[in-house]
């Protein structure tokens, strides 16, 4: 009975909150099934991330490492274009949608 009381007592964080809740684990991978760990927070400042607190010097190195990454020009394009690639691919062509309810609700006379 003391297990019991002492298990009602100790506070429960949100992740474990969370995988009682809802059966699954919110720091858990879903790609690769890793746990993830929080190291740090970078913020947007004036236009640039900037490193506003980290757990220990590797995760320090680590976040600005991932900063200078994701500011560089090459990252900054890789994203344009695929987000340009994307907007292609999902972009709506009236004219073509015309075309084809057009063909679908024309009357044939052969079918007459």
């Amino acid at each position: 009975m003391l297990i019991n009381a002492k298990k009602m007592i100790k506070p429960v964080g949100w992740r474990e909150r969370r995988i009682e809740s809802f059966g699954e684990d919110p720091l858990e991978c879903s790609e690769c099934g890793n746990v993830m760990e929080f190291r740090g927070i970078a913020v947007l400042k004036k236009g640039h991330l900037t490193l506003q607190f980290a757990n220990d010097v590797l995760a320090k190195k680590y976040i600005n490492r991932e900063i200078e990454i994701i500011e560089s020009e090459t990252y900054k394009c890789k994203i344009k274009e695929a987000t340009r690639k994307a907007i292609k691919k999902y972009r709506f062509n009236w004219d073509q949608r015309e075309k084809e309810i057009n063909e679908r609700y024309r009357v044939h006379l052969s079918n007459m």
